[in-house]
């Protein structure tokens, strides 16, 4: 059993927007204009350390109406159709940088995944590409003497 600690969360709305077309009719109703706006927040991690920011997320959403509107549509939020909260659970990586090659793929003997216990996988999955070995290319021991060795 897996625990999630932290929880991707998303924000999406469905909003209308009128606008009454002014001069078209002779009759007294004005005929008005629709349209369905899309807003949607980034994604955000959501923990013990980090929680949820409400304030942060409305004034998210009345700075995306505001720009819909500064556009120069003449477009009124009229009504909010559609609000839902979208959670994910989510599972960061672990302290080591080194992600098991899949089955499927580590059967086909076309990638080469260097075992690695730093942050510096691409580092080692270059060299790699540049100095292959001959016996057991996993190793970082076969690419630490072409290695830039400053600190990470």
């Amino acid at each position: 059993m897996y625990v999630f600690r932290s929880v991707r969360v998303q924000l999406i709305a469905r909003a209308t927007f009128t606008k009454d077309l002014e001069g078209v009719a002779d009759d007294s109703t004005t005929p008005v204009s629709r349209i369905n706006a899309y807003f949607h927040s980034r994604s955000t991690i959501v923990n013990e350390s980090q929680p949820l920011d409400i304030d942060a997320l409305i004034s998210y959403f009345n700075k995306r109406v505001d720009e819909f509107n500064r556009r120069g549509s003449g477009y009124i939020l009229a009504s909010i159709d559609r609000f839902s909260i979208s959670f994910v659970k989510y599972r960061p990586l672990g302290d080591s940088s080194y992600i098991p090659t899949p089955a499927w793929l580590r059967s086909k003997h076309c990638v080469v995944n260097v075992h690695n216990k730093d942050e510096r996988c691409f580092v080692w999955a270059v060299l790699s590409a540049l100095y292959p070995a001959e016996c057991n290319p996993h190793r970082t021991s076969h690419y630490v003497q072409y290695a830039w060795t400053s600190p990470v």
